[in-house]
């Protein structure tokens, strides 16, 4: 039987970039992708309990990363939206890796800026389905959200990225 050290290792090796790709969708920002990314991995040092009985374990970091970012931003309180960043001289976190093809470039940064346009529950359904691959059905148990919750955040979440893309 692995030690909880062998199995944090093995969790870390297979979920870490997803976790973390999902955090970075909710926040926008790689620090607090980072952070929150940790955060999962220390909650589940100190309470290994938490794995005993889970199906899928990619579907329990997945959720514990978003409570944290829902959890930070009720901190925070103030959220600040794209166009308030890049009004002030921010500046926008990518989603995507940097290319050295300038019409992908492109693409990508215009893809990045329309979907931190989208309001946080569709993005993060977007993120789940299209980045993860997960189903639906899935989405809904990760988030506990019904399954036509689930659906509708989709739709319209592909629906306002595609009239953003326009």
């Amino acid at each position: 039987m692995p030690s909880l050290r062998e199995k944090l290792e093995r969790l870390y090796e297979e979920h870490a970039q997803a976790v973390f790709g999902f955090a970075l969708t909710l926040t926008g920002s790689h620090a607090d992708a980072d952070d929150i990314l940790q955060e999962v991995f220390c909650r589940l040092a100190k309470r290994p309990l938490l794995l005993r009985s889970v199906e899928k374990e990619r579907s329990l970091l997945l959720r514990m990363a978003r409570n944290l970012a829902i959890d930070g931003s009720r901190r925070r309180q103030v959220r600040t939206s794209y166009a308030e960043s890049c009004a002030d001289g921010g500046i926008q976190e990518a989603l995507f890796e940097p290319v050295d093809d300038v019409d992908a470039q492109a693409l990508r940064d215009a893809v990045s800026a329309a979907v931190i346009q989208l309001p946080d529950e569709q993005r993060e359904v977007l993120h789940l389905k299209i980045w993860e691959e997960m189903t639906l059905e899935t989405i809904a148990k990760t988030l506990r959200i019904p399954a036509g919750t689930a659906a509708s955040r989709f739709r319209y979440g592909m629906s306002k990225l595609r009239d953003l893309l326009r």
